[in-house]
């Protein structure tokens, strides 16, 4: 999909020895023709030798207007169109031959697009395209002389997209026939530039430097269980600021590999069909902002404080931050890179909303709640802990539980977040470790009584939790019993337990590790918490 003509509207492509191209409303607008050296039938492979390339769209001459490049099957050449059809250069792309694939077969094996699609990226400091290919010869003599062993020569093809000119050390030598795949552009080595990475049949994944060379100081190739279909694809996955890729094997593995590359340089071509949206169009944001991790909410002071996310999910810097309350949009600006902790002051005259980060190409991160009123946040409100006591007996029906929080604060529950709605829960959680365990309390345990809600089930019949209640503006409390109580106190000490009920959307969160009574192995108790600065969660 790209905006090829002058217009604000989206075209759609698509090439089965022409390329044809249609409005965004299905109109029809052109038709340029591609030439194919060859038609191949009766073989397991005739459904997709009819076309099977998906093109690639980039502002190549950045005269605002995209530019589209396709080839039908078995073509020996790479045909870069303007967005009215016309030819982008005066003669298609292609590559000189590339040796003879065996002596007894003296042609020149001339590499063609098989089942191939293309990519775009900036490559050895210039705009560049990128398509794995097979040698035509090689091809030829592997399909007529069945049984011979004549190996298939397989290359990745990299062209300079303003010019056509070849980008020198291409055609390099590529293990395994490309399938069905196309090519990344991103940086695997750590010097923030983007290299060609690319897979295919033979178990081999190969990234590409300048000059064709192996990224082999960046341990490449890499080595699956099999067949790539597709392309891997490039992200943070651990928001350390360096790249993974992951690819999928037709055996049907999934692979995971760290590489030194940045992730604030990944901007290129990331995963097929270049981005989230599958535009294959060049140059399209369609990553978002990150969430904003760990907030913490200051009513006095007016401030919400999180730990900012990226410009790209979690790498570089958001362009700002929207805060919005009924029709009121106030924007702030961003003063911290991703993973840094930012500090926002909430306007005077706003006292709920949302507020949320927005990247340069208008992106939304996801929209966090607050109200200073009632002193929550993302419908968390930070209360203060009266009691919690557990007790792991060495006998699992012996477990107890008890939470109380006594403050004024507590928010009232009301639609869809009223417990006799959406039922309730407790969280049980130690910080520091990360074991959790979450007590349930079903909405047909609980009845509504004067200014809140109370739950019963003395019997056990729906889980550990026996009784519980709130009270708007007074008190919240909760008391557990026998095995359903998934928490174990095996450790020599907790140090700190966080205890959180939930109702709907909204969370009441405590923790306690101030003045702890008791803390050994198989009991915890602690009172007179504090409010915390933030909701305790699940996880180290």
């Amino acid at each position: 999909m790209s905006d090829t003509m002058p217009s604000t509207d989206v075209e759609v492509l698509s090439g089965v020895g022409h390329l044809i191209a249609y409005d965004h409303d299905g109109t029809y607008l052109w038709t340029a023709k591609m030439d194919g050296a060859a038609f191949y039938y009766g073989s397991a492979q005739e459904f997709i030798t009819e076309g099977s390339n998906s093109p690639a769209v980039a502002d190549i001459d950045g005269d605002g207007k995209d530019e589209v490049v396709s080839n039908p099957v078995f073509s020996l050449n790479e045909y870069p169109f303007k967005g009215d059809g016309t030819a982008f250069t005066p003669n298609p792309w292609t590559n000189q031959p590339a040796g003879l694939p065996d002596p007894v077969l003296p042609v020149p094996d001339v590499p063609v697009a098989f089942t191939t699609s293309g990519a775009f990226g900036r490559f050895g400091g210039v705009l560049s395209y990128a398509q794995a290919g097979s040698g035509a010869a090689s091809i030829i003599g592997a399909l007529l002389t069945a049984g011979s062993g004549q190996p298939i020569l397989n290359k990745e093809r990299a062209w300079n997209a303003a010019t056509g000119a070849v980008l020198a050390g291409f055609p390099a030598k590529f293990q395994g026939l490309n399938f069905l795949s196309a090519p990344l552009f991103v940086d695997i080595t750590g010097d923030g530039l983007a290299e060609i990475v690319d897979g295919g049949d033979s178990s081999a994944l190969h990234g590409f430097m300048a000059g064709g060379l192996q990224a082999t100081l960046a341990n490449f190739p890499k080595f699956t269980t099999g067949w790539i279909l597709w392309s891997p694809t490039a992200g943070d996955l651990d928001s350390d600021g360096t790249v993974e890729l992951v690819a999928n094997t037709r055996e049907g593995y999934t692979m995971v590999w760290k590489t030194p590359g940045l992730a604030s340089a990944n901007t290129e071509w990331w995963r097929y069909r270049h981005d989230e949206r599958n535009t294959g169009r060049y140059g399209v944001d369609a990553r978002p902002p990150g969430i904003l991790r760990s907030p913490a909410l200051d009513v006095a002071l007016r401030r919400i404080t999180f730990v900012a996310p990226g410009d790209d999910w979690y790498a570089g810097r958001v362009a700002k931050y929207r805060i919005v309350s009924g029709a009121s949009v106030v924007e702030l600006a961003a003063t911290v890179d991703a993973g840094q902790t930012e500090v926002l002051v909430v306007p005077a005259g706003i006292d709920h909303g949302t507020v949320q980060a927005v990247d340069d190409a208008g992106n939304l991160g996801r929209a966090l709640e607050f109200d200073l009123a009632e002193g929550t946040l993302g419908g968390a409100q930070l209360v203060l802990g009266t009691r919690l006591a557990v007790a792991d007996a060495a006998d699992p029906t012996r477990r107890r539980l008890s939470w109380t929080t006594r403050d004024r604060s507590l928010a009232a529950l009301s639609g869809d977040d009223r417990p006799t709605v959406a039922g309730a829960s407790l969280l049980v959680v130690n910080p520091r470790t990360g074991e959790a365990a979450t007590l349930d309390m079903p909405a047909a345990g609980w009845t509504a009584v004067a200014n809140g809600f109370r739950y019963s089930d003395r019997t056990h019949a729906r889980g550990p939790v026996t009784r519980a209640l709130v009270k708007f503006g007074r008190i919240a409390k909760v008391a557990a019993s026998q095995a359903g109580i998934a928490f174990t106190l095996d450790e020599a000490r907790q140090g700190s337990l966080g205890a959180v009920l939930t109702s709907g959307g909204r969370r009441y969160c405590t923790l306690f590790g101030g003045s702890v009574r008791v803390d050994r192995p198989g009991r915890f108790v602690a009172t007179k918490a504090p409010a915390p600065p933030t909701c305790p969660a699940a996880g180290p």
